[in-house]
């Protein structure tokens, strides 16, 4: 997939704000989402996991702190495309989706 490209993905809902989500787009070039690669929820910034059908799943608290640790670049990156999220969250009129859920938040 080339940066920036949007791929459509089987739906499902992010496991922090339950939104449907059907598409991902990547920020740096790749063929396409592998299993195990990270996204930010487009509603809510919830970080998510990538699942081997494409499908997503919410990222276990331990490997961010461990990304945090490991690869600060990516830990930054991942927290200023969530930062993004929120603010463009809280520039749309009231009402206009669920309220947007906190880090670390799941939605059980």
């Amino acid at each position: 997939m080339t940066k920036g490209r949007t791929i459509r993905t089987p739906e499902n809902r992010c496991a922090h704000c339950d939104y449907m989500l059907d598409s991902c787009t990547a920020t740096e070039p790749l063929d396409s989402p592998s299993e195990g690669d990270l996204t930010v929820c487009i509603n809510c910034g919830g970080f998510l996991e990538i699942r081997a059908d494409w499908t997503t799943e919410a990222l276990n608290p331990n490997t961010l702190t461990e990304i945090a640790s490991e690869d600060p670049q990516l830990y930054a990156h991942l927290i200023e495309f969530q930062a993004v999220v929120r603010s463009t969250k809280k520039s749309r009129p009231t009402g206009s989706d669920k309220p947007c859920i906190q880090e670390g938040d799941r939605h059980e």
